[in-house]
């Protein structure tokens, strides 16, 4: 079947130096058509550089780092592509050839959120939750978070969380569904598979508040009702 285009959204921030394998291993993963979008902030001038080196489209945010970036990054991209398919990335993620094919057969089925396997985390592993899922622009303009339409994820995280929730909603709605084989590894370093450094340490500054603003949000899809899915063409919505 044509496999339908996918942006590769993958928000930068402090780490100019990793830019270049990431796109390059993003075209030794393709299988399929897309474009990898990279998108800053206007405060990181490094970043910028280092993005408007390689190959990919680059998105430059108004002003400075603030909590929820990585969300605010993901839906500015949203808006500003078309692809029928976004991939939810970060530059120390390498997708595997083969991946586009698996998410692009969960698409056609109607699913709006394909989980991919990212080869560290033990619930991805277990095929029940994703770090880097793909999301169907049709669900986002139509359903888009538990708050509404309109955004692919909740920007009222920290930086953690963000994917659980958009995990659960799907599930919530009936709308998930979970590729083993569309490999998307995450080089992360709780798997051994990078060293940390001060960004992983800024992520993680957040972590409780986000666990406490999961929990405090989990009653918002715990009384949503399941979606009717719908078959789409190849290549199509």
């Amino acid at each position: 079947m044509d496999l339908p285009a996918a942006a590769l959204v993958c928000p930068l921030y402090g780490r100019p130096f990793r830019t270049a394998a990431f796109v390059e291993g993003c075209a030794r993963g393709a299988t399929g058509p897309q474009t990898v979008y990279l998108v800053c902030t206007a405060d990181r001038p490094a970043d910028i550089a280092a993005a408007e080196a390689t190959a990919a489209e680059v998105i430059v945010l108004d002003g400075p780092r603030e909590p929820g970036d990585w969300a605010r990054k993901i839906n500015t991209a949203y808006r500003a592509t078309t692809e029928p398919i976004l991939v939810l990335l970060g530059d120390d993620v390498t997708p595997r050839p083969g991946w586009h094919n698996e998410v692009a057969n969960a698409y056609a089925q109607g699913f709006g959120v394909i989980g991919t396997q990212d080869l560290g985390n033990r619930r991805v592993l277990a095929g029940i939750h994703s770090t880097h899922p793909a999301v169907a622009r049709w669900y986002a303009d139509a359903h888009g978070t538990v708050d509404g339409p309109g955004n692919v994820v909740s920007e009222e995280y920290h930086h953690n969380c963000t994917d659980d929730e958009l995990v659960e909603t799907a599930k919530a709605r009936g709308m998930w569904t979970f590729c083993n084989a569309a490999v998307l590894e995450h080089n992360h370093p709780n798997w051994g598979k990078a060293e940390t450094d001060w960004v992983y340490s800024l992520g993680r500054e957040g972590f409780d508040k986000d666990r406490w603003t999961l929990e405090k949000r989990s009653r918002l899809w715990a009384s949503l009702s399941p979606l009717p899915r719908t078959e789409i063409a190849a290549g199509s919505r």
